[in-house]
C-alpha cells in the first residue's frame, strides 16, 4: 500500500470506518513506515485537541440575528407564508388524487389492459380469447 492512500486513510481508520481486512492493512503499513505513524500521530494529537475544545455558546444576539435573516428572506421571496404552504399543500393533494386514480382505474386509465390480461388492448380479444375463437370455427 502506497503512502498517499494510507495518509488518505489515517482518518477513516481513527475513526473506527474501516472493515477489519483495511485496518489491517493499513497497520501492516504502519508497523513499516514511519512517516505514516508520524502523520498518524499527529492527526491523533490534533483530534484530541479539537476534542478538548467546548463548543462556543451563542451571543444574546443569536436568536434575534437569525430570525430577522428568515424574515428577510420570507420578504424576498415575494409571497406570503401562506400562500407557500397553501401551494404544497396542493401539491400533495394532486399526488394523493393521482395515486387514487391510478389504483382506482389501474391499467384501464388509457385504454390499457387489466392485471387480469395484461395483452387486452382497446377491447380487442386476449391472446386466449383469439385461440379459443380460432379452434372454435374449425380453423
Amino acid at each position: 500500500m502506497k503512502c498517499t492512500k494510507v495518509t488518505r486513510r489515517l482518518p477513516a481508520l481513527l475513526a473506527g470506518e474501516l472493515r477489519a481486512e483495511e485496518v489491517l492493512e493499513l497497520k501492516r503499513h504502519l508497523t513499516l513506515c514511519p512517516g505514516c505513524r508520524a502523520a498518524r500521530a499527529a492527526l491523533e494529537a490534533d483530534s484530541r485537541l479539537l476534542g478538548e475544545l467546548a463548543a462556543p455558546e451563542p451571543g444574546p444576539w443569536f436568536t434575534g440575528r437569525v430570525m430577522a435573516e428568515v424574515r428577510a428572506a420570507s420578504r424576498r421571496s415575494g409571497r406570503p407564508a401562506w400562500v407557500r404552504a397553501l401551494a404544497g399543500t396542493g401539491l400533495a393533494v394532486l399526488v394523493a388524487a393521482g395515486v387514487w386514480a391510478g389504483t382506482t382505474f389501474g391499467g384501464d386509465l388509457f385504454g390499457g389492459g387489466t392485471a387480469a390480461d395484461p395483452l387486452a388492448v382497446n377491447n380487442e380479444p386476449s391472446l386466449t380469447e383469439y385461440l379459443e375463437l380460432a379452434a372454435g370455427s374449425g380453423r
